[in-house]
């Protein structure tokens, strides 16, 4: 089957080139046959391209969900357990002992401070034998998470409490559960939104204490640390709270300009309350 085209005649005549339907109908069929198999491929694709969406109101897996709080500290229950067991099954009360015993102590995450306190007030016991020692530190560590010494101390009408730390740590999440804290136990909390550095610091401390149920203090973006404290402060007062939380930006200790705002937040805010 050949088309009636005469290619001597392009291009004076290629308005009168025909082609034969045979070879026009087998043409067709061809590029119906592509584009269903183009459009096959595509639509699979998409398919396993597309991500899995979340149903309205639903909140994804957490891996932790299901677990009691004790299996998700296992690994560090049992890290420390085989630290004291190695440090006790010396056998003899020495030097390289105690230096152990605080070592272990420092890699719980007890803090080196903290670590010493102990392992001082054990020694300072006089015990006789390891097992004395043990016996000793188990008393210490019981001492140390004595229900009367985690009460929060606080002190003034309204009391205040100014949160600090580097950035990223969970200081505007804190407060919350702070806030949260102290209102079950028959407080009134306040909070100042004194991190006017951030983008939208205020707003993300604002449902966050709305989720609480509390009142927040902010000012403008870029206003000064401190006369939000100081309004968050007078606010309280007039509110009849008894408890005012500050917010503040993240800021590292050699960063000196950042550790004078904090410096005129605290001696403005004591100038009315202690803190």
């Amino acid at each position: 089957m050949r088309s009636s085209c005469s290619y001597d005649s392009w291009p004076s005549k290629v308005g009168a080139c025909t082609m034969n339907p045979w070879v026009a109908l087998a043409v067709a069929i061809v590029v119906l046959v592509i584009a269903i198999g183009v459009g096959v491929a595509i639509r699979r694709g998409g398919k396993r391209s597309r991500p899995a969406r979340l149903e309205a109101g639903t909140t994804p897996k957490i891996p932790t969900v299901g677990r009691s709080l004790g299996e998700r500290l296992a690994k560090s229950r049992d890290s420390f357990g085989q630290a004291l067991r190695s440090v006790f099954g010396q056998g003899t009360l020495n030097a390289t002992f105690w230096s152990d015993l605080e070592d272990a102590l420092v890699a719980a995450d007890v803090g080196v401070s903290g670590a010493g306190e102990i392992v001082g007030a054990v020694r300072s016991s006089d015990p006789a034998t390891v097992e004395e020692a043990r016996t000793g530190l188990r008393l210490e560590l019981l001492k140390a998470f004595d229900t009367e010494s985690r009460r929060l101390k606080l002190v003034g009408d309204p009391a205040t409490v100014v949160v600090v730390g580097v950035n990223g740590v969970g200081k505007t999440t804190t407060i919350a559960k702070l806030a949260a804290r102290l209102m079950e136990d028959g407080r009134r909390p306040l909070l100042g939104a004194a991190d006017t550095f951030r983008a939208a610091a205020d707003t993300q401390l604002q449902l966050w204490a709305e989720k609480v149920g509390v009142d927040v203090v902010s000012g403008q973006a870029g206003a000064d640390p401190a006369s939000v404290a100081y309004d968050a402060l007078q606010a309280g007062k007039a509110r009849g709270k008894d408890v005012v939380i500050v917010d503040t930006a993240g800021r590292l200790q050699n960063k000196s300009n950042l550790m004078d705002e904090l410096g005129k937040i605290v001696r403005v805010l004591g100038r009315d309350s202690q803190i």
